[in-house]
């Protein structure tokens, strides 16, 4: 019987291979259930979704749908899922092929675009001015300082960024593009190094050991020391003194001197 409607029409007949009703909106504020037939259309070789029925009060020309499928319907369709599948597999071999050479196209820009920043970008122990105020914290126009840390920033593949100590011994973080090298390091004094001090002939030092702050950060405190590390940026050593009244001191290990042995 295919899909007959109140008007004596029929379509699909023996064409019908299932149907099903979904509640849908049908006008800006009614909603209605809706079938639907799930036909083979002979006539464009492909199976069709065809709308038979709006089950509300103003839907006119409803209509009954039978499911009919003949064989060589049922055999057609079979066909044609099998073949439309075949050609969304090869569509996506295809997509999946470009997009491989897309991405590879991707690596290799952007391995040139390092190559390119890497061919005159500072590096750790290199001299350098700041030719632009940019950074964290700012860093004006002007000033000068050593490259204590570099490399890729962490938001753009690309771009290449240094830490700065200025002369007063901040540290500031910027793109390479903000500075220009002035000097670079030298071969015989390896990046991130520094000369020692004479007082590092002396013993490291160690947690209980009473020191006293002789300069730099928290000068003349007395007290003990309970913690030893690094700094990371300069890998200088440094160290954590409890002064008597309970503050704590945080400075390089260089400016403190022993004043009695470690409890």
């Amino acid at each position: 019987m295919g899909i007959t409607y109140n008007d004596g029409k029929v379509l699909y007949e023996g064409a019908v291979i299932s149907t099903y009703t979904a509640c849908e909106r049908v006008m800006s504020d009614i909603y209605a259930d809706v079938a639907y037939a799930i036909v083979w259309d002979e006539d464009w070789s492909c199976v069709k979704t065809i709308n038979y029925a709006y089950y509300f009060e103003l839907a006119d020309n409803n209509g009954i749908a039978v499911v009919d499928a003949t064989d060589e319907s049922l055999a057609s369709a079979a066909a044609y899922a099998a073949g439309r599948t075949a050609g969304l597999v090869k569509a996506a071999a295809f997509a999946a092929a470009d997009k491989a050479e897309l991405e590879a196209a991707k690596v290799a820009a952007l391995a040139a675009k390092r190559a390119a920043v890497l061919a005159d970008a500072p590096r750790v122990g290199d001299s350098v001015e700041v030719t632009k105020a940019a950074g964290s914290p700012k860093v004006e126009k002007g000033v000068t300082g050593k490259v204590v840390w570099s490399g890729w920033s962490k938001r753009h593949d690309a771009s290449w960024r240094v830490g700065l100590k200025t002369a007063a011994g901040e540290v500031c973080w910027l793109p390479a593009t903000a500075v220009k090298v002035v000097a670079k390091g030298s071969p015989t004094d390896p990046p991130g190094t520094k000369a020692p001090a004479a007082s590092e002939s002396a013993p490291p030092p160690v947690k209980g050991a009473e020191v006293t702050v002789a300069s730099g950060d928290g000068a003349g405190t007395r007290g003990r020391i309970i913690w030893v590390g690094t700094d990371r940026s300069s890998g200088a050593a440094r160290v954590g003194v409890k002064a008597k009244n309970g503050d704590v001191v945080w400075t390089a290990a260089a400016n403190v001197a022993s004043t009695e042995a470690a409890a």
